[in-house]
């Protein structure tokens, strides 16, 4: 798919679910926004109300809205989106990907499973947009972490598994 207010802004499915680049395909990041890695079979765009529909192999259909164009200067349909780690569970390297509609101060913290803070990514003022955080966990054993992104008044938390 790709989005008729933004060319470079394409949109693909694949064996693993959904990934999107916002460069003309120059960089992908995964962008499943609560689909497990299942294989997409089709995409399909309903312009009417900016709904783009993922047909799954084996977990059904999927809706996700789009931005496609401004309104009153800003991005319609953006907002805050922390996307589940990939890969995961993970060795030892993951990536995550985010959403941020505008800007904000922006902390994306690793706690473990008893809740120490084992790693800060981010830390500062980022402009609205789509990012990819690696983390490299070889200096943190095997087991269950969660990663928490917050920016103002918003704060999500996912959860993810390294194993060694």
């Amino acid at each position: 798919f790709i989005n008729p207010a933004a060319q470079d802004n394409i949109v693909i499915g694949t064996d693993l679910g959904i990934f999107e680049s916002d460069n003309n395909g120059g960089t992908w990041a995964q962008s499943n926004n609560g689909l497990a890695n299942v294989a997409v079979v089709d995409l399909d765009f309903r312009s009417s109300d900016k709904k783009l529909f993922a047909a799954t192999h084996g977990r059904g259909m999927f809706v996700t809205s789009i931005v496609t164009g401004i309104n009153d200067g800003k991005l319609s349909e953006m907002k805050y989106q922390l996307n589940q780690n990939y890969p995961n569970p993970f060795n030892p390297e993951t990536q995550i990907t985010y959403t941020l509609p505008e800007q904000n101060k922006v902390t994306l913290t690793i706690y473990d499973s008893n809740g120490k803070r084992v790693a800060e990514l981010v830390n500062g003022q980022q402009a609205a947009g789509n990012y990819n955080i690696k983390w490299n966990a070889n200096k943190v054993s095997s087991g269950v972490y969660f990663y928490q992104l917050k920016a103002g008044d918003m704060n999500i938390v996912k959860k993810m598994v390294l194993l060694k």
